[in-house]
């Protein structure tokens, strides 16, 4: 299985392997109160990349959904029916709420929308926050994937850190 991570700016977050960024989403999906927006959010970060519009408002959903998250208990039976498997996994399941299994997965998130926004701010060029495959050599093809195959994708396509 891959390890995936984020991206964003001069900086890669590793975070694990794909099952469980699979399952960070679905936990989001399925446990907070989504808008509209929010889902557009969700579902560029999952299958495409963040613009750079959309980070104000990512970061205000990361937090929000963090905090939903922290209120509500864990429990491993529904870990695993949102798809997370006990195997090669790098969660924490002995954590008491959902927020604390996924810590680093909202602290790698805001680390790459800042070096994200302090590239733009530095060099004057977006380098868009996403989930992208950490594993060489399977990274050094995401890191010359353009933008627009990220675009192209269709909604019922899995997003190139699945393949």
């Amino acid at each position: 299985m891959k390890r995936v991570g984020f991206q964003g700016g001069s900086s890669i977050f590793e975070l694990g392997m794909a099952s469980d960024m699979v399952c960070f989403f679905s936990v989001i999906r399925e446990k907070t109160e989504l808008s509209g927006s929010d889902l557009l959010i969700l579902d560029r970060l999952f299958r495409r990349y963040l613009r750079l519009e959309d980070l104000k408002g990512a970061t205000m959903f990361m937090l929000r959904s963090k905090e939903c998250l922290s209120g509500i208990s864990n429990c491993i039976v529904e870990l695993e029916s949102l798809g997370w498997s006990s195997n090669n996994s790098c969660l924490d399941t002995t954590c008491l709420s959902y927020a604390e299994v996924f810590i680093k997965y909202f602290e790698g998130f805001e680390y790459c929308v800042e070096s994200a926004k302090g590239f733009y701010e530095d060099w004057g060029v977006y380098k868009p926050v996403r989930t992208i495959v950490c594993d060489m050599p399977d990274y050094m093809v995401e890191k010359l994937r353009p933008l627009d195959e990220y675009d192209n994708l269709g909604p019922n396509d899995p997003p190139f850190w699945l393949r």
